[in-house]
């Protein structure tokens, strides 16, 4: 992307300047995300920031769009004594000072949208001070219930056609293409990441993501995630999201209960199969595979007799209990030697079998008929146990 079309798009999407925008995106050397950043970490497009409602943050933030209420309250804290055990939402709202004369009025909030407002008062804030929202946990519930629930997205239901054109020619001038003023707009849109949920459900020991583990009160890890929660910026690691990422972040009230992992989700099972037909290896199988597979093993596994002044050929055979043997045997051995062969070299335990070549079909008994004659020159014999 060009640096005008850069400029363009940066105006585009923050109505600022020409001026501005050409210095944002020299600034961040051409990357429109980084201009946009920076432009709102500046406080250029916080124009509204007295305006009562919902308070939304560009989506090329790692930020939660959430609504802020308007309190006031200020409230005044003393020194927490030290507590043993396990710290719950009772124990955090005991920590705080409950004799600040300002917080006596009840909480007041506002609701409403962008052009208009209207001050809520919640009935179910005493006037004693020991019903106030004075922890985090309670911010962000108070913070959710301010803001609501967001309508859906719906699709546009126009639909008029959006795009590139070509103009009618003639005979003195010829057609051509109109660009669409809004494709590099379209490009930067649909190069974004797509919009996610996470559910921050809140307990009464901690706090948890969706389905996830538990964030216990008394970390003061787990406390700047709620903190940078409650300030509408999105904890990467903690929501799983990318840097830019837009995401909604719904608070589910769960404080009367404690935590309790959620069931494991069965698994299918999940092995090796044999085919109807095939041979089963016995138990046996990897311990004579690991023998194989040893060097000084194969030294040590009896070799057949062959003489090198008569005719030689190679046999393949693949055992039954999973592994090959291959060996040079004279073309005047009989299948008996290569029964007897077989016996010392990969011992079944006293198991019966029988070789057979695996396709076509056929089996050869332990008899006298030589390698040459029963067709086994370079040939492939299978064991299988009976």
């Amino acid at each position: 992307m060009s640096t005008a079309e850069s400029i363009k798009l940066f105006r585009e999407i923050t109505s600022a300047s020409e001026e501005q925008a050409k210095f944002f995106i020299d600034s961040a050397k051409g990357d429109v995300n980084a201009a946009m950043a920076s432009y709102y970490e500046n406080g250029q497009g916080d124009d509204e920031d007295s305006m009562p409602g919902t308070y939304t943050r560009n989506s090329d933030e790692d930020e939660v769009t959430q609504a802020f209420p308007v309190s006031n309250t200020r409230s005044k804290s003393k020194p927490t004594p030290n507590r043993r055990g396990i710290n719950t939402i009772g124990g955090l709202q005991q920590s705080q000072d409950e004799d600040s004369d300002a917080e006596d009025k009840p909480a007041e909030f506002y609701t409403g949208g962008e052009k208009s407002g209207l001050g809520v008062i919640d009935p179910s804030k005493k006037k004693d001070g020991t019903n106030r929202p004075m922890n985090l946990i309670q911010e962000l519930l108070r913070k959710a219930a301010a803001g609501g629930q967001e309508p859906e997205e719906t699709e546009a239901q126009g639909s008029s056609f959006r795009g590139s054109g070509y103009t009618l020619g003639g005979e003195e001038e010829e057609s051509r293409k109109v660009e669409d003023p809004n494709a590099a707009f379209k490009r930067a849109m649909a190069a974004q990441p797509a919009r996610v949920k996470r559910v921050l459900k809140l307990w009464q020991d901690g706090f948890s993501v969706d389905d996830g583990q538990l964030f216990r009160y008394d970390d003061p890890a787990n406390k700047d995630y709620l903190e940078a929660i409650n300030k509408g910026h999105a904890p990467l690691s903690l929501l799983n999201v990318a840097y830019g990422q837009p995401v909604d972040v719904t608070v589910e009230k769960r404080t009367e209960e404690m935590y309790t992992p959620p069931p494991k989700v069965h698994k299918p099972f999940e092995s090796a199969g044999h085919r109807l037909g095939s041979e089963t290896p016995p138990t046996s199988a990897p311990t004579q595979s690991a023998a194989a597979s040893n060097p000084k093993a194969e030294e040590e596994k009896p070799k057949m007799d062959v003489d090198e002044s008569k005719p030689t050929t190679s046999l393949q055979i693949r055992l039954a209990a999973g592994g090959r043997l291959v060996s040079s045997f004279n073309t005047s051995h009989t299948l008996a030697d290569v029964y007897d062969f077989l016996e010392r070299a990969a011992p079944s335990s006293g198991r019966a079998f029988q070789l057979l070549t695996p396709f076509p079909r056929k089996e050869y008994p332990r008899d006298g008929t030589t390698l040459e004659e029963a067709g086994l020159l370079k040939g492939v014999l299978q064991q299988k146990f009976t």
